[in-house]
Formats: structure tokens, C-alpha cells, sequence
């Protein structure tokens, strides 16, 4: 499909609205100054804002000439070119989260079971895949579709027969959210009624982890802005039977906003399971212990601040970075 508009002129037809000056500079620098001649283009826009501040109806998927190929230790990785938050930031690094890629690799070992809860594009997916081998499993959950295709086009192009996809939420009980994205492949879930009127967001089914995955398993990551609480609350059975090391994406301001409880009520969920709590250290990957809660929340400073936790069963060893 060939098209020509200027950048003002696509985002209007997109938003319905003018760009404001702060948005015709952010549409500068995702097009450069070019013009609109393909729904190539008009994806990049989309996938540039935050779907959920400045929500639209429209949607473009990606095609094969979106489609890049990252090779990294142990597997190839398929991003979207489109995609700001995660693919393009893979792409510009080599890899991703320096922190916690290190903790997966000291931690996961040949015939592990994980769970990667919140897959978004699958590199954990597929770094979890790697360690784990051919005797080891994975249980892949994501809500995107778009971020499914992904993940199905890198377990396909890696050969691997571990991957099992969830193409769903995990969420304290069995049911739907509305599901919306933010920025590139990033999304979550959205309460305001209103905004099922806005066609900006996706119908999503939920389910239990304990109702889809049974011991034993030896891992689980969370990223699932704000909605981890929800999730481990779906898995009780699993996490007291298993006592599974767990890693969590944490912010105070998602989990009061999203799982409607406090930081502390999540925090304290661990500990009543007999877990340790440990800060990753996003610069040295080391782990802070967490000895008391309160103060370590007390210290936290801007509620929108984001640290990734460990969980650690009783027994398990802290492993530090070399």
C-alpha cells in the first residue's frame, strides 16, 4: 500500500488531533523528517507513542520488513523495528538488562523449569530456553499477539522443542482484562471504563497460574507492570509447593495502581512464604539483601522509581557476579 502525508498529516488522521510542539518532535525523531509513504511508517508513529496517554483506535501489524534478527549468546532473537521500549534497545546494546540477563546465568541450570511471566518479545524467553536445554522446560506468558508472533517466529528459527506459549494474562482468578499497549511492546492492563470506547486496547483472557503449570518448577520471572501481585496470588499452591526462585520487576506507584495493594502486603507475601528479598543492583548486578521491609520502603524515594528483586526460597545460596 503506497501513501504519501506529511508526519503532521498521519498523525492527525491517527489521533484525530493536531500534534502538539512536543509531539511533532517526538514525530522527528521517529521518521527523521521523512514523509508517510507506507503503513510501515504509520506503525512507527503508533508505536512510538503511549497508547494509553494518547490512545487511538488505529493499529498496524508488523510485516516481514519489520522484522530484525539479533544473534546473541546461544540464540538468534526476532524484534520489531518499530518497537522503542525493548527491540530497538536489544538491538543498540546487544543484549538486554545487563543485571538481570547475569542473574539467569548464574542461577538457571540444564533441565530447570522456568516460567517467564510477561514474555513481551521472548529474550528471556529464549535466554531461559538456552540454559534450561533440550531436558528442561519453558512456560512462556504473554497477553501481546504481536509479541506471540515474535516469540513463535524465535523458538521456530532456535529449533526449540523446551517453549510452551500461554498467549494470555496471569491474574489472581480466571476471567478477561482490558489490555492496552504503551510504548513499542510494552502494555498492561487498563480499569477505566471509558477507555473501552477508545479502541486503544485488546480484550485479554486470564488465568491462574496454579490452574496451568504444576511442580516442580525451579524458576519464575515477573514483568507485568503492576499486576505481579495478581499473579502470585494465583500462584500460592505453586510457589509453597515448589518454592520456585522468583525475580520481579518492583515499583510502588504500579503495584498500589495496578494489583490495588500496598508494596508492603507484596513484599510481605514472600516473607510469609519463607523467601529472602534481595535489591539487583542494575549497575553491578549484585544483590542487596533486604533485611527489613519497611525501611527498605521507607528509602525507596519516587514512587515511579523501577528495581528488579530476587526472591530467594529458604536454603537457596546468594550467588554474587564474579
Amino acid at each position: 500500500m503506497s501513501i504519501q502525508l506529511s508526519a503532521d498529516q498521519a498523525f492527525e488522521l491517527i489521533y484525530g488531533v493536531a500534534p502538539s510542539p512536543q509531539e511533532k518532535l517526538r514525530l522527528h525523531e521517529l521518521l527523521g523528517g521523512r514523509d508517510v509513504r507506507d503503513l510501515s511508517a504509520m506503525r512507527q508513529i503508533i508505536m512510538g507513542h503511549d497508547r494509553q496517554s494518547r490512545p487511538t483506535p488505529a493499529t498496524v501489524r508488523f510485516g516481514p520488513g519489520d522484522v530484525r534478527w539479533l544473534e546473541l549468546e546461544g540464540f538468534r532473537l526476532a524484534l520489531d523495528s518499530a518497537d522503542p521500549s525493548v527491540s530497538m534497545a536489544i538491538l543498540a546494546q546487544g543484549g538486554w538488562e545487563p543485571h538481570l540477563t547475569g542473574v539467569f546465568r548464574r542461577y538457571l541450570r540444564p533441565g530447570m523449569r522456568v516460567v517467564d511471566v510477561g514474555a513481551n518479545v521472548g529474550y528471556y524467553t529464549m535466554l531461559a530456553a538456552t540454559l534450561a536445554g533440550a531436558d528442561g522446560a519453558v512456560m512462556a506468558f504473554e497477553p501481546n499477539s504481536e509479541n506471540c508472533r515474535l516469540i513463535l517466529m524465535s523458538v521456530a528459527a532456535n529449533q526449540f522443542v523446551n517453549v510452551r506459549l500461554f498467549p494470555l494474562a496471569l491474574a489472581e482468578a480466571p476471567g478477561y482484562e482490558h489490555f492496552s499497549m504503551h510504548i513499542g511492546s510494552n502494555g498492561g492492563f487498563v480499569s477505566a471504563s471509558h477507555a473501552l470506547a477508545a479502541g486503544h486496547g485488546t480484550i485479554v483472557p486470564t488465568a491462574r497460574l496454579d490452574d496451568l503449570v504444576q511442580p516442580p518448577v525451579d524458576f519464575v520471572k515477573m514483568d507485568v507492570e503492576g499486576a505481579e501481585y495478581r499473579v502470585v496470588c494465583g500462584a500460592r499452591a505453586l510457589i509453597e509447593a515448589a518454592q520456585p526462585i522468583v525475580s520481579t520487576e518492583f515499583s510502588c506507584e504500579m503495584i498500589t495502581r495496578v494489583s490495588r495493594t500496598t508494596p508492603h502486603d507484596f513484599l510481605a507475601f514472600f516473607l510469609s512464604y519463607g523467601y529472602s528479598i534481595l535489591m539487583i543492583d542494575r549497575r553491578s548486578g549484585y544483590l542487596q539483601a533486604v533485611p527489613d521491609i519497611d525501611a527498605f520502603l521507607r528509602a525507596w524515594g519516587d514512587p515511579v522509581r523501577i528495581e528488579d528483586l530476587l526472591m530467594l526460597p529458604h536454603g537457596a545460596r546468594v550467588s554474587q557476579p564474579v
